[in-house]
């Protein structure tokens, strides 16, 4: 959910689910096409299409990425606070934002604001750098195990296929979102700023190359689960949205924007809902 949600995702990740998943939904429809027959050319299609599909799941991505990290960043202090001296993202964020002038004078300066707000986007760089690649994959995934599961284009998967081929899709991508939630985390839990190559270095050098899968069992279990109900989700929420769309020619480009920008919010709640505690647990790890 790298997410990411789920992967974001963020990545895998970020709580801000409903704001990511709207832009997220968009791009899965872009990149998919509308029609049954419109997704397999696409997945097949030419090479402006495949460039044109990465443009897309990269701007979704990184639009996701910037929103969702600040949140993301509080939401990781919070769950690891007990672990080490670590402050509360609560404590975080009134110690960030408070003046320290001299002789009172609480009017920072430019450079100190800027380098408050830094402090809320420490570790984005690792997911803002494989968004794209992630997103491209993720779909392509998905798309080519649910015509596995589902070959008949004239009928609608059923939705538990949305939910296995949600799973078995991103299986290949941890391998990529894995060492770069462990990076981020690494970044935002520092108590001293450290940029991600002194991160990615310091990582290798102590526990080598496997230190950068430190955790991949339970990244794997989260991804998996995040993304399987997240597609099962936006394509319910469609079908209730708008029914001729399960029952007619298959093509998202019917559907209304706000309510595809509806649905993608619903999806990103309920897959960030079902997988939180693991995330909990992946962070305290990581």
């Amino acid at each position: 959910m790298a997410q990411v949600v789920p992967g974001a995702g963020q990545g895998s990740a970020h709580p801000s689910a409903g704001l990511c998943g709207v832009g997220q939904a968009a791009c899965r429809d872009t990149m998919l096409g509308g029609s049954e027959e419109g997704r397999a050319a696409n997945v097949l299609g030419t090479r402006r299409d495949k460039v044109c599909a990465a443009v897309a799941g990269g701007m979704a991505g990184g639009v996701g990425v910037l929103v969702g990290q600040p949140f993301d960043m509080l939401k990781v202090r919070l769950q690891i606070a007990n672990l080490q001296n670590v402050s509360s993202g609560a404590d975080n964020l009134s110690e960030s934002w408070r003046g320290t002038g001299a002789g009172g004078d609480q009017q920072a300066s430019l450079a100190k604001v800027l380098r408050r707000i830094q402090f809320f986007y420490r570790g984005s760089l690792a997911p803002l750098l494989t968004t794209g690649l992630v997103q491209s994959l993720n779909f392509s995934g998905f798309e080519a195990v649910k015509r596995t599961l589902h070959a008949d284009s004239s009928t609608p998967a059923p939705l538990r296929v949305f939910w296995a081929a949600g799973c078995g899709g991103t299986l290949f991508v941890t391998l990529i979102t894995c060492p770069s939630q462990r990076i981020k985390i690494q970044q935002q839990s520092s108590s001293k700023g450290i940029g991600m190559l002194q991160c990615v270095s310091n990582i290798v050098k102590t526990q080598g190359i496997a230190g950068l899968y430190k955790g991949y069992a339970i990244h794997l279990i989260l991804e998996c689960f995040g993304r399987g109900w997240y597609m099962t989700a936006y394509e319910a929420t469609k079908r209730y949205l708008y029914p001729n769309f399960a029952e007619g020619g298959r093509d998202s480009s019917n559907i209304p924007l706000h309510k595809r920008m509806a649905a993608g919010a619903c999806a990103g709640v309920v897959g960030w809902t079902s997988i939180y505690p693991l995330d909990v647990v992946r962070s305290r790890i990581m």
